[in-house]
């Protein structure tokens, strides 16, 4: 794996992607939420009003609405975690839960 693409859905109806390196060692590897939070910000919305059905706060990406977000690598993986920290991650809840 060379780099990791975040795939941004936005509201207007485009797809906007932002690609990160996958060059450092494994375990320095951001996760795809860890990802995403680098590229976009939340904004409340001015919209909202207790009861009217709005969303309180919006995901945004240049001023755009994100609707939709996920991370695939360079081979069309999905990726969530880096390799092998997922595994590593469940054992030690494991670990602590036995």
């Amino acid at each position: 794996m060379k780099f990791v693409i975040v795939f941004l859905h936005l509201l207007d109806g485009n797809v906007a992607q932002a690609t990160f390196s996958a060059t450092y060692p494994l375990w320095n590897m951001p996760t795809c939420s860890q990802m995403l939070e680098k590229v976009t910000y939340f904004e409340e919305n001015p919209k909202y009003k207790s009861g009217n059905g709005e969303t309180w706060i919006h995901r945004k990406y240049k001023d755009k609405i994100v609707g939709l977000s996920y991370c695939k690598t360079d081979k069309s993986e999905w990726y969530n975690w880096p390799p092998g920290m997922e595994d590593a991650y469940i054992k030690g809840l494991r670990n602590n839960i036995e």
